[in-house]
């Protein structure tokens, strides 16, 4: 059981000791008021958490029942929906010691006001899914080549007795997808430059860093843009790859009236933004791009909007299909 006035020299030790307990209690904890050691000296310049190991990391720490915490009253209008959380009180409070060089648990409440079972402690998303490294690597790979999930499921409950949902399948399917097409991506973005000898240029976000946009342009869509620069047609698809991005455009057509691609991208979100920086982009590494006096596009008005910012003098035309 929970021992007050035992001590930790990390606060790693503490989470372990921590897992320890749940797994005694069969309930999850969670952090639900800290105070870094960083921010306490930041405030309290002469404090002793000043001189404390950053081992401890905290200051004091508040661990409580997932089921608990702070009440919340949300004053959003949309209509309610149902939560995990019952006010259960249980909890244990921790706190750097005096002389700055432990993390000590100073207060408890066991107390919980909901059925603690071990059946139902590990249906919990954190214990479900708490799979072996080397199984959760075989279920991805199982799952990237459209593996049965009923029979995913199945083999994980036989190994490990965790009864892994279907949705969470799904989720840890969704996760894998994500850092496959970042992956692929960037081994798109190599073979462009390296095997096509393709002009790239890539759009990030300023925040998250995470790719927007990606153009690109060989030696023979340049040079045949440069020949007949007169009319050009620009639109973008989906569903030509498993990112799902869209596939942008730019086709021109030449003396026999036959069309070429003249520069493509993906967009990873269609936006007005990230178009106006797709075509920016085309005008800037095609200075004959002056000379365009016809563009063809779909209804789309942010295309519209895009394309005559940019050729103001180039007649704007619909295509009826």
């Amino acid at each position: 059981m929970m021992e007050v006035g035992k001590r930790f020299e990390s606060f790693d030790s503490l989470m372990e000791y921590t897992k320890i307990y749940e797994k005694q209690v069969f309930s999850k904890f969670f952090v639900r008021d800290c105070r870094t050691l960083a921010n306490q000296v930041r405030k309290f310049p002469n404090n002793i958490a000043k001189q404390a190991p950053k081992e401890l990391k905290y200051v004091h720490v508040k661990m409580c029942c997932i089921k608990g915490g702070k009440d919340f009253k949300s004053k959003n209008t949309a209509r309610k929906t149902s939560t995990f959380r019952n006010g259960c009180q249980a909890n244990f409070f921790v706190k750097l010691t005096v002389c700055g060089k432990y993390l000590e648990i100073v207060s408890k409440n066991e107390e919980h006001n909901h059925p603690c079972s071990e059946n139902m402690f590990n249906a919990l998303p954190h214990e479900r899914l708490n799979l072996p490294k080397e199984l959760k690597e075989k279920v991805k790979e199982n799952l990237q080549v459209r593996g049965n999930k009923k029979m995913i499921q199945n083999k994980i409950f036989k190994e490990t007795g965790n009864l892994v949902t279907l949705k969470d399948l799904t989720n840890i399917n969704g996760s894998s997808q994500s850092s496959t097409t970042k992956h692929g991506f960037e081994m798109c973005i190599d073979m462009l430059k390296t095997m096509y000898n393709c002009d790239v240029v890539i759009l990030h976000d300023p925040v998250t860093k995470n790719l927007k946009c990606l153009y690109f342009q060989d030696e023979y869509m340049r040079k045949q843009f440069h020949r007949y620069p007169e009319m050009i047609f620009i639109d973008g698809t989906y569903c030509l790859h498993e990112s799902r991005a869209a596939t942008y455009i730019i086709l021109a057509e030449d003396g026999n009236g036959k069309g070429f691609i003249a520069a493509a991208g993906v967009l990873l979100d269609e936006t007005e933004e990230t178009i106006d920086w797709f075509v920016k982009t085309f005008r800037q590494k095609n200075p004959n791009s002056d000379k365009v006096r016809v563009i063809m596009s779909d209804k789309d008005q942010k295309e519209r909007n895009v394309c005559k910012k940019y050729f103001p003098d180039a007649k704007l035309q619909i295509c009826l299909f």
